[in-house]
Formats: structure tokens, C-alpha cells, sequence
């Protein structure tokens, strides 16, 4: 069992403002900066109603066990007394595919210590128990089965790999009904690294609000809307201009990404 130093949670001021985006436009500003392979297989989708996640990766491995009296409550035990607050947990599961490695214990567990949802590449279970507790859960498929003797964690901590992605401990995962996409832990907004001014703008009840909020870190988002492009009932008739800046010669000129009818 690996157990290196553990980066801290992800501040609760960052994960709302990447909550305030969508996937769609978080991946197409990392394939313009060269990450490409930054998006989760299109299996790993959320199972549950509340379908929103965000937060530093909290990262698990896991493999099939040959013998039914495997018992690995220690690390189970070990692993969930060392999650930090504003993570989000991520397993690779090492091909698994007879049972559930995520269910109502493990959610209720996890909340307990900060966990703010839970990114599985292999099966979750208690389903209706989950989403009474308002709690988002991503995975590749569903099954009752239970996991004790078929699959053991083995590792927390490590750099996992999920389909062609990779991620470490601390990288910043976002999901939403599209899928899950893995922002580098270098390129996540970090206030406690570099101090800069991020300019946004808001959409409240009010109209849009200006907000001057200060961030920093190489990967800064900039959203741009255009007051038009909401009626009065909130719905948004034309698309906002996303743009990315970055501190390496590969930041370009902002682009707009298509969401929506445009009016």
C-alpha cells in the first residue's frame, strides 16, 4: 500500500467557480493548450440525480481478488480516514466488472470527511439510498453485487490511469452530465501560489454582475457575456465567449465556444 503525502482539498471558492462552467468548455480550452487526453471514457457517466462534481482527485486503486475470504477493510478503513475535505474520490478499479466498488456506505463515509463525490471506473450499487443523500456519483456501470471477495483496494494516493487519462493525486476533477474531464494539478487556479486578478462575470437575478475576484496559477478562465444574450426568463439565446489564457507560447487568441440556439 502506497501512501504518499497527500495534497490538500481543493478551496471551496475555486470549486464554485468551476461549477458555474460545463465540461464541453473546460475540455475544449485544454485541447487548445495541448492536453488532449484529458477526458474520461464516455462509459464513466453520472449514475446518480445530483450529476455535478468538482474538487482536487483523491485518487484509489483497486483489483479483482481471487478468493472469497479476502478482507480488506484495513485499507478500506486506513484509506477513507485520510481523505481530506474538498475532494472529489477517483478509483480505477484494475478491470473489475462483477460488482459494485461504490455504494451507500462508502458514499456516506466519504461525505463525512469532505469528499465532495466519487468518479468510478467500475460499478456502483444503493442507488436510491445515494440520491437521497444528494450525492454525485460517476461510474462505469451499475451492479448489486457486493464487493468483498471479488475486488480489494490496494493503493490510495497513486497515479491512477482511466482509459487514456491519467491522473495524479491533487489533479482537478470536473464532471457534469457530458462526462468528467481531468484539469493537471499545475494549471488548477491556486490563490495560494501566484495572486492575480481574474475578471468574471456573473449571471443573478439582477442581470449580469461584474466580479473582481483574485486568483492565480498558469490556467486562468475569463468568461465574457454578453448581456444580450439573456432574455428575462434566464434562458440563454446566445452563446458566451469563453477564453483561456496561459503562461506558455501556447496561449492564443480567446475563442468562442458554441453553447446553445444562437439569436
Amino acid at each position: 500500500m502506497t501512501m504518499p503525502t497527500e495534497p490538500a482539498g481543493t478551496s471551496d471558492e475555486i470549486r464554485q467557480r468551476y461549477l458555474k462552467l460545463y465540461s464541453g468548455a473546460i475540455a475544449d480550452m485544454l485541447d487548445k493548450n495541448g492536453y488532449r487526453r484529458q477526458v474520461l471514457p464516455h462509459y464513466v457517466t453520472p449514475y446518480t440525480s445530483v450529476n455535478r462534481l468538482a474538487g482536487s482527485a483523491f485518487t484509489g486503486q483497486g483489483y479483482p481478488c481471487a478468493c472469497a475470504t479476502n478482507d480488506d477493510t484495513r485499507t478500506r478503513l486506513d484509506m477513507l480516514d485520510s481523505i481530506t475535505p474538498g475532494t472529489v474520490s477517483v478509483w480505477a478499479c484494475g478491470g473489475s466488472m462483477e460488482c459494485a466498488h461504490w455504494g451507500e456506505i462508502m458514499s456516506t463515509a466519504a461525505r463525512e470527511r469532505g469528499c465532495t463525490g466519487a468518479v468510478i471506473d467500475g460499478g456502483v450499487r444503493d442507488l436510491d439510498f445515494i440520491n437521497v443523500m444528494q450525492y454525485p456519483v460517476f461510474a462505469r456501470f451499475k451492479s448489486p453485487a457486493s464487493s468483498i471477495g471479488r475486488w480489494d483496494i490496494k493503493e490510495y494516493q497513486v497515479t491512477v490511469k482511466i482509459g487514456e487519462t491519467v491522473v495524479h493525486p491533487g489533479d482537478f476533477v470536473f464532471g457534469d452530465i457530458d462526462g468528467v474531464v481531468i484539469v493537471p494539478g499545475d494549471l488548477t487556479l491556486d490563490p495560494g501560489r501566484r495572486r492575480k486578478c481574474l475578471r468574471t462575470r456573473e449571471w443573478d437575478a439582477g442581470g449580469i454582475v461584474p466580479r473582481s475576484v483574485h486568483q492565480g496559477g498558469v490556467f486562468q478562465i475569463r468568461i465574457a457575456l454578453n448581456p444580450q444574450a439573456f432574455t428575462r426568463t434566464n434562458v440563454l439565446v446566445r452563446p458566451p465567449r469563453l477564453e483561456i489564457t496561459a503562461a506558455s507560447p501556447c496561449a492564443g487568441p480567446e475563442m468562442p465556444w458554441k453553447r446553445g440556439k444562437e439569436g
